[in-house]
């Protein structure tokens, strides 16, 4: 068997956004809730509030994941060094 090739969860959390059903989307945002995600929030927000929509997710649920996913990205901007 081939190993599949590991990328960061920042990452690979995209892709399951985007193939995720209802109630998978319920756990991603258990997940995102309760993790701190190092970088790629953009991304993630623009996956996460697009799948929503499409499947015409819970929306205070979509709000609320948004809004935790795009403050740790305000943090980390917060805590980067500028060049």
């Amino acid at each position: 068997m081939t190993a599949k090739k590991l990328r960061p969860f920042h990452e690979s959390i995209v892709q399951r956004i985007n193939e995720a059903d209802a109630n998978q989307l319920k756990e991603i945002a258990s997940l995102l809730e309760t993790t701190l995600v190092p970088k790629n929030h953009t991304q993630i927000i623009i996956a996460w509030m697009t799948r929503c929509v499409s499947l015409r997710f819970d929306r205070s649920l979509t709000l609320k994941i948004g809004h935790i996913v795009l403050e740790q990205g305000h943090k980390q901007a917060e805590q980067s060094p500028s060049p």
